[in-house]
């Protein structure tokens, strides 16, 4: 004799959100869901392109006012390379960027700027990647 065999579920299969993409607290909300399908839309495509957009141009903007404030350039005091270009950002913010070793200084005057630049000599300081 074999034994009963289980009947078959014949009902689709439904993909269900893990809990983790659940709305607050672990409850799928409507605003949850709408708000997904939203984030996945032509709309929030274009959104976010838009966006990314507008950062480029601030980025070039505060390039062109980068370029347009260089003073010079000095010796860099890390390197000795004469690759340490000067900014005057504004009335009271110097910037001193060495284009050779990545060194760099900041300060409220040119002098103070250098001195930073000075007192840092070592520390592995690196404006093209730098978070400090």
């Amino acid at each position: 004799m074999t034994p009963p065999k289980e009947p078959r579920d014949d009902t689709p299969q439904t993909h269900h959100p893990a809990p983790a993409d659940y709305g607050i607290r672990g409850c799928a909300t409507p605003e949850s869901l709408i708000l997904e399908q939203l984030s996945q839309g032509p709309k929030a495509q274009a959104c976010r392109r838009s966006k990314a957009a507008l950062h480029q141009l601030i980025r070039d903007a505060e390039q062109a006012h980068k370029a347009r404030s260089r003073i010079g350039t000095e010796t860099c005091p890390q390197c000795g390379q004469p690759h340490l270009a000067h900014y005057r950002l504004a009335e009271r913010f110097h910037l001193l960027e060495c284009e050779h070793c990545g060194h760099h200084g900041r300060g409220t005057s040119a002098t103070a700027a250098r001195a930073d630049a000075e007192s840092g000599v070592g520390s592995g300081r690196d404006w093209r990647g730098a978070t400090d």
